[in-house]
């Protein structure tokens, strides 16, 4: 995602509306191509034998990659209460509610906004107090 709004803004700085549809593009296809690829690869493997245990071998490094990438997000992103229960009520959403992840993203960001509008609010009072 970041990769796309990257080149569309440079795309778009360097030739306009072409360039930055052209660069989107670039950087969209190759990501693309390969998933494709990946996914017809993927019908083709046997489902038995050496190459399945592979496969289930990959699965569980790539759970193991995800649940690292969760800790090492935690760790940097978790630093008061509130955070800790926008995560724990994402995940219930998530894992509970069956709600899917743009909802669970946005009711965040909402919530967020909010915390955020309320500490402001307060300081305010307080400093007007003072």
């Amino acid at each position: 995602m970041i990769a796309l709004n990257c080149a569309s803004l440079v795309g778009r700085h360097a030739a306009g509306i072409s360039g930055m549809l052209a660069a989107s593009f670039g950087a969209i296809l190759p990501a693309f191509s390969l998933m494709v690829l990946a996914t017809v690869l993927a019908k083709m493997i046997p489902k038995q034998g050496p190459l399945l245990g592979a496969m289930r071998g990959i699965r569980a490094a790539s759970a193991a990659l995800l649940l690292s990438a969760a800790f090492s997000l935690g760790r940097y992103n978790l630093k008061n209460a509130f955070a800790i229960i926008v995560m724990i009520a994402a995940f219930l959403l998530v894992v509970l509610g069956n709600t899917g992840a743009p909802v669970v993203v946005l009711l965040s960001g909402a919530a967020g906004f909010i915390y955020q509008r309320l500490r402001r609010s307060k300081v305010r009072r307080r400093d007007d107090a003072s």
